[in-house]
């Protein structure tokens, strides 16, 4: 365009040079205004995934919400990143790849595997990750639990049969240096395994096992996470945190793949309304939410602010065998619960759980299991049914039938009463008073059996059940990694999440038998026997519920967010329109 106006211009001097016979002035042409060049605004993303958990320290997490967040602030030897980008999609697949290891390689008969750490792996303080950080978080985790410490991760578990010599060193029969993992200078850790295991490199993106910083914890003992001690090896580290209202991150400046990240501030908020929640994403103060109570489930879907995705996990209660001592009140208490009334009243893609393993775990071939379709091949229901032949248990009203036999038989035995009543504790939630109220009121219907409820918080909660004080108790569980075993080692005998007070040498034997089967069918036939087991006569202290999915509520403009079949988020390489997309750099993917 100015150069048009100024050929314009020209011509027209040049005509009236012509015609008037004397010369024009020059034309005065102005300079241009500089246009400033658009400073991009950080993203800030809002999220929230539900209420605080009582600890952060990654040797104590139990939760799928905190591991989420945990997650964000330390990495392992593996971990999991969006695998699909499409613009349209605010959540994606994720998969595994390496972390803080650039390179691995495993012995000839697979029980060593060597990591090979980055060079570029650096904690928040500028120092860099070392091997021996590994080797103190992994001892620090399997070492023997003191009296007044929290329970450690259950990962523990899954390590007891993994890793050589846990079992001893957790039992203090072994010294901690016995543990199968040593340091090779500062980059090169070795981890030694008890047989072959076929998931370990995705039991190795747990967030349990990354490396912590022994100078730091030492110097500031059961505070070492408060966002003036804490020091990460993630993506992002802790700027501000406000208890039980918002923990805020920004990102990690050392961290190898920082220029990538999506969010420069990402905001962690606290809340145990679903309800909330999804008001506050309707207004635009969330960007991205979970925990939608099924009620407005639909309406948000058809708002096209919320979808659903499944994942591997299951809701349960437990049964306090020592406050409820005959197992046929523990059956009939199991029987008479209404779940098809819960999973509709929850909505947020859950379904009756049929035994404690859960759809959509991988098999040990990888395919998904699916539970069986009838109840005399269920685990929850076959052994039942095969005594009572005669109810039909694939209908409530056939289960319910046999819960009250069972209860009557407990009266005329008189083991049990009918003035006895049982206290349920839990922190209170829309789910859990839902499954809460439903149980109640079943138990009373059903059986004339009275539930005294007991609000209490979080970290009071997890004192009761390991402290057996209470009758009915509740927990959700999601695996460590994709496989039965992360369900079944729930209930062994003496492990650290057995809160039932039920134990069973003849469970315990089956477990150890399943760690060292090498053929994938007796394996998960196995495993299909030892959930069946826990629904037999002297058993029932366990009592699934439902099989988890889950909702989430996403702005219209978030994209990218990361999930896996754990229940795990991932932010880090979340964006905003109309931010460009931002993806993580290449790095090996460790072979499955």
């Amino acid at each position: 365009m100015k150069k048009y106006l100024l050929t314009l211009l020209t011509a027209l001097c040049l005509a009236a040079l012509t015609a008037c016979g004397q010369s024009a002035p020059e034309p005065e042409v102005p300079e241009a205004t500089p246009v400033p060049t658009p400073v991009p605004t950080p993203m800030v993303m809002d999220v929230s995934l539900g209420a605080e958990w009582y600890t952060i320290d990654p040797t104590y997490i139990n939760h799928a919400d905190t591991a989420s967040l945990a997650g964000h602030l330390f990495e392992g030897l593996t971990h999991y990143v969006p695998v699909e980008n499409p613009q349209d999609s605010a959540v994606v697949g994720t998969a595994l790849t390496l972390g803080l290891a650039e390179s691995y390689s495993v012995s000839e008969d697979g029980l060593r595997y060597t990591f090979m750490l980055r060079e570029d792996a650096l904690w928040s303080d500028g120092q860099p990750v070392r091997a021996q950080d590994f080797v103190y978080s992994w001892r620090r985790l399997i070492a023997p639990k003191t009296e007044l410490e929290l329970p450690h991760a259950v990962s523990v578990q899954q390590l007891y049969a993994v890793l050589k010599n846990a079992g001893p060193v957790s039992r203090g029969e072994l010294p901690v240096e016995a543990l199968g993992i040593t340091a090779e200078g500062d980059k090169v850790l070795h981890i030694d395994l008890e047989q072959p295991c076929p998931y370990f490199l995705k039991l190795c993106a747990n967030i349990s096992l990354v490396p912590l910083r022994q100078d730091v914890i030492e110097a500031h003992g059961g505070d070492w996470t408060n966002e003036r001690n804490i020091v990460t090896c993630g993506p992002y580290t802790i700027s501000s945190w406000i208890h039980d209202d918002r923990l805020t991150m920004v990102p990690n400046e050392y961290y190898y793949d920082a220029e990538n990240l999506g969010p420069q501030e990402l905001r962690w908020n606290f809340s145990d309304s679903g309800a909330a929640a999804v008001q506050e994403l309707r207004s635009g103060v969330q960007d991205f939410i979970t925990g939608i109570p099924g009620a407005l489930l639909p309406e948000l879907e058809a708002e096209g602010l919320a979808s659903s995705r499944s994942h591997a996990g299951t809701y349960y209660l437990y049964i306090n065998a020592n406050a409820v001592g005959d197992w046929r009140v523990r059956a009939a208490m199991m029987l008479s619960i209404d779940r098809e009334a819960i999973t509709e009243a929850i909505g947020d893609g859950t379904s009756p759980a049929v035994g404690l393993i859960p759809a959509g775990v991988a098999t040990t071939d990888g395919t998904e299991y699916v539970p069986a379709p009838t109840a005399d091949q269920q685990p929850m229901y076959a052994w039942l049914q095969s005594q009572y032949p005669n109810d039909d248990l694939n209908t409530y009203e056939g289960r319910c039938s046999v819960a009250r036999k069972l209860y009557n038989a407990a009266l005329a035995a008189k083991s049990w009463y009918t003035s006895y009543q049982v206290y349920y504790r839990f922190n209170d939630s829309t789910v859990n008073r839902i499954v809460a109220d439903t149980c109640a009121k079943n138990w009373q219907e059903v059986l004339g059996l009275r539930a005294n409820f007991v609000e209490i918080d979080a970290a009071e909660y997890a004192e009761s059940l390991r402290s057996g004080h209470f009758g009915v108790g509740y927990l959700q569980w999601l695996p460590d990694y994709n496989d039965p075993q992360s369900f079944l080692e729930l209930m062994r005998r003496g492990g650290e999440y057995n809160y039932s007070g039920w134990a069973d040498i003849r469970y315990n034997d089956l477990l150890d038998r399943i760690a060292v089967t090498g053929s994938a069918a007796e394996r998960d036939a196995l495993q299909l026997q030892s959930d069946a087991m826990l629904f037999t006569e002297g058993g029932f202290a366990v009592c699934p519920v439902y099989y988890l999915g889950e909702s989430y509520g996403a702005g219209s403009t978030v994209h990218n967010v990361g999930h896996n079949a754990f229940g795990h988020y991932y932010f880090q390489y979340a964006h905003l329109d109309p931010d460009p997309v931002v993806t993580p750099s290449p790095v090996p993917s460790p072979e499955a």
